[in-house]
C-alpha cells in the first residue's frame, strides 16, 4: 500500500509540473513589467523541478524493497 501512495504523490506531482509548464510561457509571454517574467521565469523552472521529483519518486517506488 505504500507503494501506491508514493506513485500517487509522484503523478501529483507531475500534474503540478505540466499546470506550471502550461502557465509559465503563458505570463511569460504576457509579461508588462518585469515581475511578471520574473515569476513566469520561475513557474517555468519550478515545473521541470516538480517534473523530476515526481519521476524519480515513481521510479524510487518500482525499486523500493520494503517487507510487505
Amino acid at each position: 500500500m505504500k507503494q501506491n501512495n508514493k506513485i500517487l504523490s509522484g503523478i501529483k506531482k507531475i500534474a503540478l509540473a505540466m499546470l506550471l509548464a502550461f502557465l509559465g510561457p503563458v505570463i511569460f509571454s504576457t509579461a508588462t513589467n518585469q515581475i511578471m517574467t520574473i515569476s513566469g521565469t520561475i513557474s517555468m523552472l519550478l515545473s521541470f523541478g516538480f517534473g523530476l521529483w515526481g519521476i524519480i519518486e515513481i521510479v524510487s517506488s518500482f525499486f523500493d524493497q520494503t517487507n510487505e
